[in-house]
């Protein structure tokens, strides 16, 4: 049987695959060649001379990835586009309502 970092691998997923491999690292060490391994494969805009994020847009935020680093809070993850790789097969789940 794969490991599920291989089958992330395999789906693309490769931030979330080097995150998960070498679990016997720190967790900034897999951080740090997460973030790598990312920007290996990144399609980066053109850059046009104007701000750079987190002043101004964020290129991430357009990639295909469901498991993507973000500046602000580490890393993000797009449940549905994850889904979509048939790794994770649990049913949507409703958006939490505050009372």
């Amino acid at each position: 049987m794969r490991s599920l970092a291989t089958q992330l691998r395999q789906a693309g997923e490769v931030y979330a695959a080097a995150l998960l491999e070498h679990p016997e690292r720190t967790p900034l060490w897999r951080y740090s060649r997460a973030t790598a391994d990312f920007f290996k494969g990144a399609s980066l805009p053109h850059y046009d001379g104007g701000r750079l994020y987190p002043c101004g847009p964020s290129f991430s935020a357009s990639t295909p990835l469901a498991v993507k680093p973000e500046f602000s809070f580490t890393w993000s993850l797009e449940t549905e586009k994850l889904r979509l790789t048939r790794l994770l097969q649990t049913p949507p789940v409703a958006a939490p309502t505050c009372a």
